[in-house]
């Protein structure tokens, strides 16, 4: 007599909120369609969410750099036979307060092309969806960025740093592309290569090096 076997049933997880701590950690530490279509899976996996994200990571990172650089303004200063310069700290703070809304913009624009490009190519997902789940590793390693370009250490390690810190946003966007719009692989990184390049060859017409 075969052995009685319980029906599957295909039902969804059930839904679990995540703090910022175990969102930003899972996003960042291990990545995969799946383990990013489980962050969604969140009554607080909301655009504005990231929004707020990347506003507290974009004032961390201008308010690292921002204060280290002008530490060094009177040495550059000398150097220079310039005057001697320096930011107030209600100065560092505007700065660092603008830098936020700048990477939101950024970060819009971007997922707002990748969803574009993605949704012609026959993919179905949504665009508070991409931009949630792009928030949730841009902020932390935007402000590993300021880590990396503030930290006392020789150039070459600094540009090997940024280097591979560009391959892994590339690689981490490539999947949060495939969880959201389920593409093959092959669309999934024409999307994610092509649409940073075209940017930038954009803003190079705009802003000649």
């Amino acid at each position: 007599m075969a052995e009685y076997q319980p029906e599957k049933t295909d039902y969804p997880e059930p839904p679990r909120s995540y703090s910022w701590q175990e969102v930003w950690t899972l996003a960042i530490s291990r990545p995969s369609a799946e383990q990013f279509r489980s962050l969604l899976n969140d009554p607080r996996a909301t655009a504005n969410r990231g929004v707020l994200w990347l506003l507290l990571a974009g004032f961390i990172n201008g308010l690292v750099t921002t204060g280290v650089v002008n530490q060094s303004l009177p040495v550059i200063a000398q150097q220079q036979q310039l005057p001697l310069v320096s930011l107030s700290p209600l100065e560092i703070l505007f700065i660092s307060l603008f830098l936020g809304p700048i990477l939101v913009f950024a970060v819009a624009l971007i997922v707002g092309i990748y969803h574009m490009v993605a949704r012609f190519l026959g993919g179905a997902g949504l665009f508070a969806d991409l931009f949630y789940l792009y928030a949730s590793y841009t902020a932390p390693l935007f402000i590993l960025l300021a880590g990396i370009t503030v930290a006392p250490i020789p150039d070459g390690l600094k540009s090997l740093l940024s280097f591979l810190w560009g391959v892994y946003q590339f690689i981490l966007s490539a999947i949060v592309i495939r969880a959201v719009y389920r593409l093959d692989w092959l669309k999934v990184v024409a999307i994610a290569f092509l649409v940073p390049f075209i940017l930038g060859m954009i803003l190079q017409m705009f802003v000649p090096l």
